[in-house]
């Protein structure tokens, strides 16, 4: 069984294939290439599951706060409002508005 883990990275994906105990790095152009690869059962994708409508997520919270040191490796989640926007100013503005205190 091979696995296959993605993350976006410079307008592409970036993954790592483990198939038995060997790892394969590999550079994929779009979705349609990660879901392309031969032989591969799972594919997991480094993206968050659920967005807030109003706030920071605790599931976030508690991730940085379990790993420690490494937590800024998880990133703050864009509140749900940001996708009903093209324009990253507004964007910007409804994220602040939804996590400021």
């Amino acid at each position: 069984m091979a696995v296959l883990g993605v993350d976006g990275w410079r307008g592409k994906w970036v993954g790592a294939l483990l198939t038995g105990r060997a790892v394969e790095l590999v550079v994929l152009d779009d979705a349609a290439a990660v879901l392309a690869v031969p032989d591969v059962e799972v594919v997991a994708i480094d993206m968050p599951i659920g967005l807030s409508e109003d706030g920071v997520r605790a599931c976030d919270v508690a991730a940085r706060k379990l790993l420690g040191a490494a937590g800024s490796s998880v990133f703050p989640t864009p509140v749900r409002g940001v996708l009903a926007t093209d324009d990253y100013a507004e964007a910007r503005a409804i994220s602040r508005a939804a996590t400021d205190p």
